[in-house]
């Protein structure tokens, strides 16, 4: 495995995690909106 493939798959899963953390973000925000509404 060359060094260039690892580190576009570290960057690929970074990303990843961000979209998922932005996704938790925004339904955890949805949730408390509807307990609170």
């Amino acid at each position: 495995m060359s060094t260039n493939s690892v580190h576009g798959m570290a960057w690929h899963v970074s990303s990843l995690i961000e979209w998922g953390v932005k996704i938790l973000i925004t339904v955890h925000q949805r949730c408390d909106r509807n307990r609170k509404g």
